[in-house]
């Protein structure tokens, strides 16, 4: 069966060639390459299916993948799949963007999915990866493309749905690995499962990230002075799984300390942001045998934002606080229950239909003085905010011998929107011998506006709107697929049509809302085309290779303008070498094309950047394995495109080299 290659993919075929040399390597290593290939995902039509009849463009990553791949988060291992980018805003907010489909500060046009269950936090529509412990992750399928149909709003250009590991009653167990690297950054993660009698058990997972950050080195802000910036991001983060025969119940809990540059790109105003997220999910599934399931799913998620520093704003002195000091202080809930039935009516021919109910609420956004706590006049927004919505949708999947039908729609209500939203998604898959396939997909996906995005009324900076509309995309892709007994690939293209897009535009009221300030306002229109390109190679038992690419280019439908700031141009590569039974060593690399920007001096480019890594892991006995990585082996300066303000040209990437190292223990 097909996998698209990805990062993930240097270490898993990797530990097929691991598996036959080494007999201490543990149970997923000892799988063949046709049992890893028969890998399933369910987040193309929540229901189990094998990468090549999944009706989405849709890569997966294991947990042995994870952990081989030694990469410092989430957001860089997915940065080395097609299409993805990953950039640092001024703002502290680390973002990814699919397909150069561009986020403004927040995670909101990409949905995050745990076990199937949206994760997007109330203020912001947006997400952080750092919330689950990586040893707490099986499986991750990310579909680039539309995923509305199926999961509603912020499914925009991509879906990441986190497939955690389940509480079984096979016995307990328990695993760790701790880490140490540049910049006095330790790592250290732990999972274990404690079985609760014959039908059931008690699974947790947990994850601590603290060092001293890295140089950000601001060449100029918006007040033309420059300096240094210990950016550093320290996190802890619980997962949990209780099951006890058809009921399940996820529960989680993330802290995380970051600092920004600022709440605009100005000096003055960096400081560190702390904010906590928690979460409850509990499911019941009614299992009908073959031919019909019922399951029904309740979560809860709070977002707390206790303390955002944005120093001295908006200068020192402002309205007789001489000490300046400010803060935003700011929390939020969304409740949502989901019953979804899935029937199999014949061998071709099967259905899901589903009802999903969400309400979200908001405090009041407030920023406050140090020294009396009193509340500052520019605050986001006073009083309470809510948003309701209910969501029916159907999709209907029809097979025969050498092609697959999919057709699905969404139809959303909600109570701050005027008229129903309706996105539909249909697909052909057909089979043009054994090893090669052809799929085409339409789809349409949507993003309600935040509450950010409606209600921020920051005077000299931002103001939103309570008329916003929700941004609509439309995507065509076609795939031709090809997997085999030695490798497998995937040449695709796609389009996408995007209207009633949310961008900040200069305020229309400048007397009332300060010179400086822009809007939010649906005023973009936007067309983006690409090709991406990803196989997999067995040059002999123990050597594999494996590359990706993706180009894209963009306009502006209204005026025809190239559309700026992210790279049209992304690869990766990797060559995989087994040495004798107990050693790999994994050489890859990731280059980012140069992207183009405009800013008050005009325009401008910034180049691309080449990132060489070195992986390195040794068995050291059947329950202890060494790893060591250098990333940036080239120790590279490079910067991300200031899209938000267009003021200065850029804002600091990084860090540079780094060198680190893991001692993991699983017996």
């Amino acid at each position: 069966m097909y996998r698209i290659a990805s990062l993930g993919s240097i270490v898993l075929m990797l530990t097929i060639s691991f598996a036959a040399l080494a007999d201490e390597t543990r149970d997923l290593l000892e799988m063949d390459l046709e049992e890893l290939l028969k890998l399933t995902v369910v987040s193309a039509a929540k229901q189990e299916q094998t990468l090549e009849d999944a009706p989405a463009i849709i890569d997966v990553v294991t947990a042995w993948e994870i952990e081989a791949s030694q990469c410092h988060d989430l957001y860089e291992l997915l940065s080395y799949l097609p299409g993805i980018e990953v950039m640092e805003t001024y703002w502290g907010r680390t973002v990814l963007q699919f397909r150069g489909v561009m986020n403004v500060h927040y995670n909101n046009k990409v949905l995050l999915l745990v076990n199937g269950v949206p994760m997007y936090e109330p203020i912001f529509g947006s997400y952080f990866l750092e919330q689950i412990p990586m040893k707490s992750i099986r499986q991750i399928e990310v579909i680039r493309g539309p995923g509305s149909s199926l999961f509603g709003t912020n499914a925009y250009s991509g879906v990441i749905n986190i497939i955690t590991k389940m509480a079984d009653c096979e016995g307990d167990r328990f695993a760790a690995s701790a880490g140490y690297g540049r910049f006095s950054t330790v790592h250290a993660n732990a999972e274990m499962n404690w079985t609760l009698g014959s039908q059931g058990g008690l699974f947790l997972a947990t994850e601590i990230v603290n060092g001293d950050g890295y140089d950000y080195e601001v060449v100029v802000d918006e007040m033309g002075n420059s300096g240094v910036i210990d950016y550093y991001n320290n996190t802890a983060s619980l997962f949990g799984n209780l099951a006890y025969g058809q009921i399940s119940a996820d529960f989680g809990y993330f802290n995380q300390r970051k600092m920004d540059f600022g709440i605009v790109p100005n000096l003055l105003f960096s400081g560190e942001g702390r904010q906590t997220q928690s979460w409850f999910t509990c499911r019941y599934l009614f299992d009908g045998g073959d031919r019909f399931n019922l399951k029904a799913t309740g979560s809860v998620r709070f977002t707390d934002i206790p303390e955002i520093d944005i120093g001295a704003f908006p200068y020192p002195g402002f309205a007789g606080h001489d000490s300046s000091g400010v803060y935003i202080n700011a929390s939020g809930q969304v409740y949502h229950g989901e019953l979804q039935a899935t029937s199999t009516w014949s061998d071709e021919f099967s259905t899901v239909f589903g009802v999903a109910l969400t309400a979200t609420r908001s405090s009041e956004f407030i920023w406050r003085w140090r020294d009396d706590e009193t509340r500052h006049p520019h605050s986001a927004w006073m009083g309470d905010q809510s948003g309701n919505s209910v969501a029916f949708y159907s999709q209907c999947q029809f097979e025969a011998d050498r092609y697959q039908l999919v057709g699905g729609v969404r139809v959303v209500k909600s109570d701050d929107i005027a008229d129903p939203l309706v996105a539909p998604r249909a697909g052909l898959i057909y089979k043009l011998n054994p090893i090669n396939s052809v799929k085409f997909l339409f789809g349409n996906a949507y993003r309600n506006p935040s509450f950010m995005e409606k209600h921020v009324a920051t005077y000299d900076v931002l103001y939103g709107s309570e008329d916003l509309k929700p941004e609509e995309i439309r995507t065509l892709d076609l795939s031709l697929e090809s997997h085999g007994q030695r490798g497998d690939g995937r040449l695709n293209v796609f389009i996408e049509d995007m209207c009633e897009g949310i961008i900040r535009v200069p305020t229309n009221d400048p007397e009332t809302q300060g010179g400086a300030a822009t809007i939010y306002a649906n005023a973009s229109r936007q067309r983006l085309t690409g090709v991406e390109l990803a196989f997999r190679l067995s040059l002999s038992q123990n050597a594999y290779i494996g590359h990706n690419a993706s180009w894209k280019q963009g306009e502006d439908r209204d005026s025809g303008d190239d559309l700026l700031y992210f790279a049209e141009l992304t690869t990766s590569g990797w060559l995989q070498y087994v040495v004798g039974n107990n050693l790999y060593i994994g050489p890859n690399y990731h280059y980012v094309g140069k992207r183009k920007g405009v800013s008050s001096n005009g325009e401008y480019v910034i180049d691309g950047y080449l990132l060489l890594n070195l992986n390195l892991r040794y068995a050291l006995s059947d329950d202890w394995t060494l790893m060591a990585n250098v990333k940036n082996m080239l120790d590279l300066d490079y910067s991300y495109p200031e899209y938000v303000r267009h003021r200065i040209e850029k804002v600091p990437g990084g860090p540079g080299r780094t060198i680190g190292f893991i001692l993991s223990y699983q017996p």
